[in-house]
């Protein structure tokens, strides 16, 4: 790992806890803020951790979506020195490929008439300035639905354990037929720093490889003594599951969702965590 680190949104869920891992490794990144980025022009970044991204708010603000995921990018990598990059995007980019095996070298599919593909653009747009302006110094990572349980964390799964500390029963405005593939922070946190450490260039599938239906999340509960209802009653839509070879290839298990969950509920349950 270089020594000089600097991670761009170390104010979020994913970025914050990577910047808590590297202190603990005796590492020192900078952290700047978005405002303060412009002003290190002539600065060597060294080792890029690219962080910064809109969430569930992208369609309320779409300018400033863009912002985030492609001009800032720009202004970064034409101005600043930048060594090692590493731009964290999401495998919602396959979600309208519909129930099919994918993997990196899957094409995509994105419709600019599409609201909704307004984050799946300007992500693909941010991967692209990446693959092509930095070229073989760096990688983009699409990221699976990531969760946790700290304050930082943001997200369905990570919602529902939010509110399993204020409450044994609850509903949620969802079905229980969605499945997405979920990934825990830590193995995130894990696969983002052997990856940026290898030479590895182009793009990594964060995944757990395993998709999960909100019924079997409400089962863990269920089994730990939690009761989670769902209002939605209506089919999802059909989404593909992830080939994880590749990100195995690096040396990262992510374990998996149901055993990690039932894990952390069990502690609440007893007063262990």
């Amino acid at each position: 790992m270089a020594e000089r680190l600097t991670i761009v949104g170390a104010s979020g869920f994913i970025g914050g806890a990577l910047a808590e891992v590297l202190r603990r490794q005796g590492f020192e990144p900078s952290c700047p803020t978005r405002h303060e980025l412009p002003g290190l022009v002539d600065q060597d970044l060294g080792t890029v951790f690219y962080c910064a991204g809109a969430t569930a708010d992208y369609l309320a603000s779409p300018a400033s979506t863009i912002d985030v995921h492609v001009n800032l990018l720009s202004r970064l990598l034409l101005c600043n020195k930048v060594g090692r990059l590493v731009y964290l995007s999401s495998v919602r980019l396959y979600d309208t490929l519909g129930d099919r095996l994918v993997d990196e070298q899957t094409p995509l599919q994105l419709d600019p008439a599409s609201k909704r593909h307004l984050f799946d653009l300007s992500k693909a747009l941010g991967e692209n300035l990446c693959l092509t302006l930095a070229g073989p110094r760096s990688v983009v990572l699409r990221l699976g639905c990531v969760y946790g349980w700290t304050s930082r964390a943001h997200g369905f799964l990570s919602g529902l354990l939010s509110q399993a500390r204020l409450a044994r029963a609850f509903r949620v405005d969802s079905s229980p037929a969605i499945v997405r593939d979920y990934i825990h922070i830590d193995d995130v946190v894990d696969s983002i720093l052997k990856i940026a450490g290898s030479e590895y260039a182009g793009i990594v599938n964060v995944v757990s490889g395993r998709n999960v239906s909100n019924a079997d999340i409400a089962a863990v509960f269920s089994d730990q003594g939690w009761q989670i209802g769902y209002s939605g009653t209506g089919g999802a839509a059909a989404l593909p599951s992830f080939n994880s070879i590749l990100l195995q290839s690096f040396g990262v298990r992510p374990a998996p969702v149901q055993e990690k969950v039932g894990q952390y509920l069990q502690g609440l349950r007893d007063g262990t965590d």
